[in-house]
């Protein structure tokens, strides 16, 4: 799962959590979060990471060309992708990662029985 963030987006602070109990969830699995901060400098992102400590890897888009590649026209943006790397769901705004319904759907979005 790719997730594109930004330390000035709310709704992208607060799904940041759920996006964690996601992958606490998911343990075990073949699967991980991986959080790409857009077009802000890495002294701002640890600052904030100072603040909201967060257990998923953050991977810095200084200038925002993945996320042009990836098409993100708002925040946040989450991407699920199969093993092969074919976007296999995506979702623009925030979202409670951790709700069982959306446990359920990425369960079988990962097992190809959706």
């Amino acid at each position: 799962m790719v997730n594109f963030w930004a330390t000035w987006c709310q709704p992208c602070r607060e799904e940041l959590p759920s996006l964690e109990r996601l992958r606490d969830a998911m343990r075990g699995r073949r699967f991980e979060v991986l959080t790409v901060n857009v077009a802000e400098g890495e002294p701002r992102v640890k600052a904030f990471l100072a603040e909201v400590p967060l257990r998923l890897p953050v991977l810095l888009d200084r200038n925002g060309d993945a996320q042009r590649t990836w098409r993100v026209r708002g925040l946040p943006a989450t991407f699920l992708l199969d093993p092969q790397g074919s976007i296999r769901y995506w979702h623009l705004g925030e979202l409670d990662w951790a709700q069982p319904d959306i446990l359920r759907t990425v369960e079988s979005l990962l097992n190809g029985t959706r």
